[in-house]
């Protein structure tokens, strides 16, 4: 697995979730293991319970509290990390260009 496969990261009922395009991984690691490996590979934290690539996001709505991606999954975006996500975001986009 690559971390350029992964969409999103879940946590919940105790264990974190690596969503892939076509697979879902099981793991027992803490979301926050997760945020700081992945914290170097275009990943940021868009709520309590998930983390996001922003490789792999098409659009946000309209009024910017969800995030679209790319596989037509919808994340939330809370307004606790609304200026953080947005920040790793649009420095995502400008590196990418």
């Amino acid at each position: 697995m690559y971390y350029k496969d992964v969409y999103y990261v879940e946590f919940y009922d105790r264990h974190t979730y690596l969503y892939l395009k076509h697979k879902k991984y099981r793991t027992t690691y803490s979301l926050s293991y997760w945020k700081e490996c992945l914290s170097f590979y275009d990943f940021g934290q868009s709520y309590k319970a998930f983390l996001v690539s922003y490789r792999h996001i098409a659009d946000l709505t309209h009024d910017k509290k969800d995030i679209l991606l790319t596989n037509g999954v919808s994340i939330p975006l809370s307004k606790k990390y609304k200026a953080s996500f947005m920040k790793g975001y649009l420095h995502y986009l400008q590196c990418s260009q």
